[in-house]
């Protein structure tokens, strides 16, 4: 399974130190969160590093706002140009408020540049249909091509079983694409370092090998990135 960091409004980095940082350290792929910001706000330098890297065969993934729905049509086409631009890997929206007439739009709008992933949210209900994660997922991948982002740390706090959650997902026939992966204590979505709380990622992991899922693994949290980094390697490294 490849591991790679995220962007962060919380971390105090500038997105060419975060690019820094995920080179000299080694992840696997970068995933773009814009979380309150928007391609507009990328530099021309950082926009040249972001096109280095790849020509150098390095991967990214993209997030986009958890307003994205929404947003203004002109904001969204923004966002829909830059992954298809840079043409990601995964691009992760929300499910909470999403629109099953607004997923088919971004689909349309990203075909051929990236897989339309799907993630989990607190709480486990869609506002607009009242259905939880699984339900909608069951519908969604019967109308578009898209695949799941499960998060870890939100499946938690709903009280689910990560393992029984993946598993129906992949019964419907929808694939995982990427894994967030931050713990908690199931009382509240902190974010926390792998190892920081108390979920159990090593048989959540070995699942996923067993049953040879192949998610993205994106380290989403605010900092010790570096720590979650080498206990999920170690993690990985030990179910081998």
């Amino acid at each position: 399974m490849k591991i790679g960091f995220q962007s962060s409004k919380y971390n105090e980095l500038t997105l060419e130190e975060e690019l820094n940082l995920t080179s000299k350290e080694n992840a696997d792929f970068f995933d773009i969160f814009f979380d309150e910001w928007f391609p507009l706000d990328i530099s021309p330098k950082e926009s040249k590093m972001i096109s280095d890297f790849q020509r150098k065969g390095f991967s990214f993934t993209v997030h986009l706002p958890i307003s994205t729905p929404n947003l203004p049509i002109e904001k969204i086409n923004c966002l829909l140009d830059f992954v298809c631009d840079i043409n990601p890997l995964t691009t992760t929206i929300h499910f909470d408020n999403l629109t099953f007439p607004f997923m088919e739009y971004l689909a349309k709008k990203t075909e051929n540049h990236t897989i339309l992933s799907i993630e989990n949210t607190i709480p486990d209900k869609n506002a607009k249909t009242g259905e939880k994660y699984v339900d909608f997922m069951t519908k969604a991948a019967k109308i578009a091509p898209v695949q799941a982002t499960f998060d870890t740390g939100h499946c938690y706090v709903n009280k689910a079983d990560l393992i029984e959650t993946v598993s129906a997902l992949c019964e419907g026939q929808i694939q995982i694409s990427t894994v967030h992966a931050h713990d908690n204590f199931g009382t509240k979505d902190s974010h926390s370092p792998i190892g920081e709380g108390s979920i159990d990622f090593p048989t959540f992991f070995k699942f996923l090998k067993i049953q040879k899922l192949n998610p993205l693994i994106v380290i989403e949290h605010w900092n010790k990135n570096l720590l979650s980094l080498k206990r999920i390697k170690s993690i990985l490294k030990n179910i081998e």
